[in-house]
């Protein structure tokens, strides 16, 4: 356990000890050159009570022991839509040397935008291991959320390269193509051998059963579903305006509907509904990621980055497979959904 200072006062507590003396005592010798016992004891009281009640709040301070831990997040406040920083107040379960889940809540006045926290991430923590209601968050050890997205890709990447991520589906090569649209010589019939029959001559032949339609699959795959038309995502926002401008202006999809607190948009035969919610929580990055398919990655890129679009990582190759590639750029909307602008092209 390591103790929050060298010694039982700081610096600041120091230089109030001596202004209190310095003053007491002047306050005192006032008193005395003017025969007045009142000021004098006011003196006194300056030059001994303040000095000594420093040096015990110092001392009691100084005994504090602080052990690193670790805290879950359990519910965090929202996050600010403007500034560098913001004031958050968390309830936490801390763990730490002896400290076993203990909740407890705290308020952060100054909490980075770019490191606020998510429900369910761990947090480093200093903690007082004699008042574990007493946290501090180490946020200099607190990743950002670009160098976690960052790393996230990375992992992908890595995973895509050992294996774990099937390749895409390979185009046929021109000349299979071409051979499957050949048409095939169509084969001769044979005749058919007459099987001997030993049934007499007026009784007729039995009649095969059909399977019945209620068959399953083979290996028990489910059956398609049929009649979907196109494919459609809901994203909850907290400001239905914004987010309308982000998508419709910025990103130029085609804006079909809006209401008091929705809109629709469309990107190419998809759509996007705007769900505007109160008390937004916030988004779980890890749920949703938003792909756009464009022609070409770095002219998107340079074009939304034109417009005031922070990417998280630059247009780059995350997926290979033995014939394609697939491009990507990620980025983030107004209320922290993460998209993508992608591109499958042909290796070369």
């Amino acid at each position: 356990m390591a103790p929050t200072g060298h010694g039982p006062l700081s610096d600041p507590q120091t230089f109030t000890l001596g202004t209190l003396i310095v003053a007491g005592l002047f306050i005192l010798t006032c008193g005395i050159g003017m025969t007045n016992i009142a000021i004098g004891g006011l003196g006194l009281a300056v030059a001994v009570l303040g000095p000594l009640l420093i040096v015990m709040t110092g001392i009691r301070s100084g005994s504090r022991d602080f052990v690193f831990g670790t805290a879950h997040v359990h519910r965090v406040s929202s996050l600010p839509t403007s500034g560098t920083a913001g004031r958050c107040e968390f309830e936490l379960v801390v763990n730490a040397h002896d400290i076993s889940n203990v909740a407890v809540r705290i308020r952060d006045p100054a909490v980075p935008v770019n490191k606020w926290p998510d429900v369910g991430a761990i947090l480093p923590v200093m903690v007082d291991s004699r008042d574990p209601r007493s946290v501090r968050v180490l946020w200099d050890e607190v990743r950002t959320h670009r160098e976690v997205e960052f790393d996230r890709n990375t992992a992908q990447d890595d995973d895509y390269d050992n294996g774990q991520y099937p390749p895409p589906a390979e185009e046929p090569r021109a000349d299979e193509a071409s051979a499957a649209a050949e048409p095939q010589p169509r084969a001769e019939p044979q005749p058919r051998a007459e099987p001997a029959d030993s049934r007499p001559v007026d009784e007729p032949p039995p009649v095969d059963t059909p399977p019945p339609n209620d068959t399953p699959p083979p290996n028990g795959a489910p059956e398609q579903p049929t009649g979907a038309t196109g494919v459609s995502i809901t994203l909850l926002v907290s400001d239905l305006d914004r987010s309308r401008v982000f998508y419709r202006d910025t990103l130029g999809l085609l804006e079909i509907d809006a209401g008091t607190s929705s809109a629709v948009l469309a990107f190419g035969d998809a759509r996007v509904m705007l769900q505007q919610v109160a008390d937004m929580p916030p988004v779980d990055r890890r749920v949703v990621h938003l792909n756009l398919d464009v022609p070409d990655v770095h002219e998107a890129h340079e074009r939304f980055t034109g417009r005031g679009v922070e990417f998280v990582s630059r247009p780059r190759v995350i997926q290979q497979g033995e014939h394609l590639e697939l491009h990507s750029a990620t980025f983030r909307d107004p209320d922290g959904h993460a998209l993508a602008i992608t591109r499958w092209t042909v290796r070369r």
